[in-house]
Parts: structure tokens; C-alpha cells; sequence
């Protein structure tokens, strides 16, 4: 489909691969490049600067802002500004696809269980029930659930160092954001999986391939979502990573991921000393 997630991939790799080794500066220029390839990796600057706090992260965060800042300035044109506002406009406030919380909220709270007091005798002629019913609560949940995503990824950035990995961390990130998000495209979930290798966590490995199941969506040369697609789909990526959190928390499984030899954990331990990674 032409689209540029394989070389946000790469990008990644060179910014993980960097940052294990310690040489902070390389992994800025790698994540700046991946800004430059697509806009999502920014949502990692809040871990960076948690991770590497403080001087050492207001370093990095510069030069992947300096970067990013310098490459689009190639492309510095007024009137491109204005249609990519159009564009991300469009994104947040008409597009739907595979949904998961959004979908849930919408039409099941909204459309089937709030719709039901315009019908409730007790709130007629109510003016302040009236007046709430007549708010376009689609659009408001629209503006409501990405500052919601952003609350969640800075408490996760938050989180101690030594809680968990800075892998698991930008994992969750990536996936809080995808939870969260109106629209969920297939390809969206390439960090999330290469970010999810370097985890315990499987789950975005079951999401992979769940999510071939929305191309139903396109079954005719139409354009029509089946309810059953989002229901399977999640219900199951849920159940399991409920099922991993639990395991892991509990020590009944051994969810350790195989590595290489040379691991990327046996990089962070040799950093354990600087308290930059747990």
C-alpha cells in the first residue's frame, strides 16, 4: 500500500539499538528521523525525558525536535500547512475504522444506552436534560479521547524506572494510543509489534493477526464495517492481555522473550549503574 511504516521501522531500530549502546546522541538523530517518516514517534519524547532525566533528556528531545523541525522545513509552504490542518482535522473528526474503546463508547453508551432518555417520560420537558440531549456528544467524544491518550502515556512515561523497561514502556505508548484512537489501520500497528519483541508481551502479535479480519470491510469493492470484525478482534486481544498481565504478575507462565545472545536486556543491565534503564 506504499506505506512508510517499514522505513519508521527501521528508524526505531537504529534510535533502540543506539540507546542500548548508551550513545544517546545517535539514537536522537534515529528517532528524528522517524519523526521525520511519521509524526507518532513523538509520543516517546515524554518517555526519553523521564528515562534519561534530566539534562541528558532535554539533550535528546532537542536534537529529535531540531530534526524533525529541519526536515519539514524542506517542505515549508503555507499552503501545504493549511491542507495538512485539513487533513489531520479530517482524521480526528470523520474518520472511523476499527475502533475498539471509541466504537464501544459510541455505539453502545451513546447511541443505544443515552438515546433512551429522549424517550423516558420522567426527563420530558426537563429544559437542562433536554439541553445535555441536544449536545453532539460523537464530536465531544472525539475531542475527548485523545486527551485522554495523552493523560495515559504521560502517567505511563511516569511510571518508576525500575517498574519496567523502557521497551515495555514505548510498547505501551504506541498501544495506548491505537486503544484509544477512532481509526486503527492494519499497518498502524508496526511499532507496537517491533517495540512489543523486546517485552514479555505477546498480545500485539495476537492483534496482528486478528486484524486482517477488517479487510472484510472492503468485501465487494464497497465500504462496510461488521460489528462481529470489532467484537472478535478485540475481545480476544483484551482476553489475552489481561491473561499475560495476570501470568506475568502471578509467575505462573514463562512469558520471557527469547532473545540473541547479545540481547538488548543484556545492554541495559550493563547501563544498570546510570539508573537510565531498569
Amino acid at each position: 500500500n506504499l506505506h512508510t511504516e517499514s522505513i519508521l521501522a527501521a528508524c526505531l531500530v537504529w534510535a533502540a539499538y543506539a540507546w542500548a549502546k548508551g550513545r544517546y546522541h545517535w539514537s536522537a538523530v534515529g528517532l528524528g528521523l522517524a519523526v521525520g517518516t511519521k509524526i507518532i514517534p513523538l509520543l516517546m519524547l515524554p518517555m526519553v525525558l523521564r528515562r534519561l532525566w534530566f539534562w541528558k533528556g532535554v539533550v535528546y528531545c532537542s536534537i529529535v525536535m531540531g530534526m524533525s523541525f529541519g526536515l519539514f522545513g524542506l517542505f515549508y509552504d503555507l499552503a501545504l500547512l493549511e491542507q495538512t490542518r485539513e487533513s489531520m482535522s479530517l482524521y480526528f473528526q470523520d474518520f472511523e475504522f476499527n475502533g475498539s474503546v471509541y466504537y464501544y463508547l459510541r455505539y453502545v453508551i451513546l447511541d443505544e444506552y443515552w438515546k433512551l432518555w429522549d424517550y423516558h417520560a420522567y426527563f420530558m420537558h426537563v429544559t437542562w436534560v433536554e439541553d445535555v440531549l441536544r449536545l453532539d456528544w460523537h464530536q465531544g467524544l472525539r475531542r475527548v479521547l485523545p486527551v485522554v491518550t495523552v493523560l495515559d502515556i504521560l502517567w505511563v512515561a511516569a511510571g518508576h524506572p525500575s517498574k519496567r523497561s523502557f521497551w515495555t514502556t514505548a510498547m505501551w505508548g504506541f498501544a495506548l494510543h491505537l486503544i484509544f484512537s477512532t481509526t486503527v489501520h492494519p499497518w498502524y500497528l508496526v511499532p507496537v509489534i517491533l517495540w512489543s519483541v523486546l517485552t514479555p508481551y505477546r498480545f500485539p502479535l495476537l492483534w496482528s493477526a486478528l486484524m486482517g479480519l477488517t479487510y472484510i470491510t472492503y468485501h465487494g469493492g464497497g465500504f462496510e464495517e461488521q460489528a462481529w470484525v470489532a467484537v472478535v478482534e478485540y475481545g480476544l486481544v483484551f482476553a489475552f492481555l489481561l491473561y499475560e498481565q495476570q501470568s506475568w504478575r502471578i509467575g505462573k507462565t514463562n512469558i520471557t522473550p527469547t532473545l540473541p545472545p547479545y540481547s538488548f536486556h543484556q545492554m541495559e543491565q550493563k547501563q544498570a549503574s546510570g539508573n537510565f534503564l531498569s
